[in-house]
């Protein structure tokens, strides 16, 4: 075999593998613009949504602290908080009810009526009964 034709052979062959790197090279080149157009896309709705958010900031009042508050102030203040506990402590046990109920409706029993969440007593925890070992019945 002649030496000119294994170098042909070698040669063709370094440039293939060169034009299917260079193809790949193209196509990841390819797909980091179309990243860097949605990245671009992002950041432009991004933009948006923080100039909006500014404005809103500007319009709206600052939060100012009331160190020096006169004692009106501080009674309304109190009067506003426990109107929000208040509303607070009403949805929770309007929550506890829905779930007690959803129980009751899941396990056959009765809700609790007690207005809060039951507490584990001797009681409750002696009146479950366990089936014998070998026994599968339900």
């Amino acid at each position: 075999m002649p030496w000119w034709l294994v170098w042909v052979v070698l040669v063709v062959l370094a440039l293939a593998v060169l034009a299917w790197i260079g193809f790949r090279l193209y196509r990841s080149f390819r797909a980091l613009l179309a990243e860097v157009r949605t990245a671009q896309g992002v950041l432009e709705r991004l933009e948006t949504r923080l100039a909006e958010l500014e404005e809103v900031a500007e319009k709206t009042a600052a939060i100012v602290p009331e160190i020096t508050a006169s004692d009106e102030r501080r009674a309304e203040l109190r009067e506003v908080r426990a109107e929000v506990r208040d509303v607070r402590r009403a949805r929770k046990q309007a929550r506890y009810d829905r779930v007690s109920a959803r129980w009751a409706g899941i396990t056959g029993g009765s809700p609790s009526m007690t207005g809060g969440p039951p507490s584990t007593t001797a009681a409750s925890a002696t009146s479950v009964t366990r089936p014998a070992q070998g026994d599968l019945r339900p």
